[in-house]
């Protein structure tokens, strides 16, 4: 198929299955991609191989493991209404094989966002201020980080020299920030609150409203 849209007036589990499709469009009443504990090898995310993602995960989460990389998007349902990005009012975790491009956001306040491409980098084509808002965003991008976000709370990494960059629009606690030789940069509106920072390359850090705390 060239896309697949699933909208359910519940959940939607993993039953250990693959979705294959240019295009996947889910909507969910109360989460998107918790185990079918009833189906063995139901991991507890959506097994896809897509290359275009939105979805709305209701009063739960959403939790989807990709194949390939993989574009954070908006996409039209049948009635032609736009689903923007992915919305959710339970945690997201979205892991990729590919790069995790971002051309709409990520919307989670006060949840736990966590975003791993493996063999790519987290990329962002928005063009708005924020990519990611949520409580505490953990993010690994093998080739590289660059987002505008709207957390409280930060882990990242990187591998190699891969460079990590961070545009936060308030304070910002800088959990675990690691890398083996990359460029970290973080931007911050507020304070910044440094718990724990190692990498051999170089770190900036700019506070524009507010003081940078070792925390």
């Amino acid at each position: 198929p060239t896309w697949v849209s699933l909208d359910a007036g519940d959940e939607i589990l993993d039953g250990a299955g693959l979705i294959v499709a240019p295009d996947f469009l889910a909507q969910a009443v109360n989460g998107i991609g918790a185990a079918d504990l009833s189906v063995p090898g139901a991991t507890g995310a959506l097994q896809t191989q897509v290359s275009n993602f939105a979805a709305d995960g209701g009063t739960g989460g959403v939790s989807v493991s990709n194949t390939g990389a993989l574009t954070i998007t908006t996409l039209a349902d049948d009635s032609g209404t736009d689903v923007v990005g992915i919305t959710a009012q339970g945690d997201v975790s979205i892991t990729t094989t590919g790069d995790l491009t971002f051309q709409a956001p990520i919307s989670g306040p006060g949840q736990t966002v966590t975003l791993n491409s493996t063999t790519g980098g987290l990329i962002d084509q928005t063009g708005d201020p924020i990519d990611v808002t949520a409580g505490t965003l953990i993010a690994h991008g093998e080739a590289g980080i660059a987002l505008d976000t709207a957390i409280d709370d930060l882990t990242a990494s990187t591998a190699g020299a891969a460079p990590m960059f961070i545009h936060e629009q308030d304070a910002l606690t800088l959990t675990n920030l690691s890398s083996a030789t990359g460029l970290l940069t973080v931007l911050a509106g507020g304070t910044i609150t440094v718990n724990t920072l190692t990498t051999g390359g170089n770190v900036t850090l700019i506070a524009a409203n507010g003081a940078v705390d070792d925390d």
